[in-house]
């Protein structure tokens, strides 16, 4: 039986039409009125990272949860290897990670909407490595079955400006543990923890570590033979991928175990 397809990817919205204001030229200061904050968003004092709370208050939390954190990303790791196995689902590798404090600062310092360290919910996380792309619709579905998702959503490669967008995709999943395995009495201090995943093939798995390296940086940006060059190997992994798929088809049926 074909797994279900991949969830859609959600539809563009278009932005709220910009409604201007004309003040007056012969207003006083007092008449001008000051920018207000959207609602619901609470402005960022001095010396905060996110409103209320300062970057040494960020540290301290970070490292009195570290060792549980590393605990529950543990505990993923061990399951999703174990359901592979079980399954014989036969992948590249599965690999744990847990957000290091560099990392957790930077994402709350882009995040103005935190209302609390918690919100960063991608501290633990596991990067699924599939030999192919097919398979990371069926490691999709197992996951679904052996976890609570939360969230899931294809990461796509942001548009170059040239309206090219090849190389990095992959499939990323929130998850928490199951209501059964949250009632196990080993797991009783992972009730509230959530985890993200990455299912991805070996290929995009390349890409992104290279990527990252380059992309981000202001001549990646700003120099288009850089960029163009960026684009060329870009396309090169995603055919990379396509005739990978191809070949295991015919060398292994397509199957997926030993």
């Amino acid at each position: 039986m074909n797994p279900d397809p991949l969830p859609p990817e959600p539809a563009t919205v278009p932005p709220a039409a910009h409604v201007s204001q004309t003040i007056p030229a012969n207003a006083s200061p007092a008449a001008t009125p000051a920018a207000a904050a959207p609602p619901g968003e609470v402005g960022i004092q001095a010396g905060e990272i996110i409103p209320g709370k300062t970057e040494e208050q960020a540290r301290s939390w970070y490292f009195e949860r570290l060792e549980h954190h590393k605990k529950f990303t543990e505990t993923v790791h061990k399951l999703i290897c174990g359901l592979l196995d079980d399954r014989r689902i036969l992948i590249v590798d599965v690999i744990p990670r847990v957000k290091k404090l560099d990392s957790f600062l930077g994402k709350l310092k882009r995040k103005p909407d935190y209302r609390d360290f918690s919100d960063c919910e991608d501290i633990c996380g596991c990067r699924i490595i599939c030999v192919t792309s097919a398979q990371i619709d069926e490691v999709r579905l197992l996951i679904e079955e052996q976890f609570h998702p939360t969230e899931q959503f294809w990461h796509k490669p942001e548009d170059s400006g040239d309206n090219i967008k090849f190389g990095y995709r992959s499939y990323h999943m929130m998850v928490e543990l199951n209501a059964a395995r949250k009632a196990l009495t080993e797991n009783a201090q992972f009730l509230t923890a959530k985890c993200e995943l990455q299912i991805r093939t070996a290929f995009q798995e390349a890409w992104s570590a290279l990527d990252h390296k380059v992309a981000y940086k202001p001549e990646a940006k700003t120099d288009p033979n850089i960029r163009r060059a960026i684009q060329r190997i870009a396309a090169l992994v995603e055919l990379a991928d396509k005739e990978w798929e191809e070949i295991y088809k015919k060398v292994w049926g397509g199957a997926t175990n030993d």
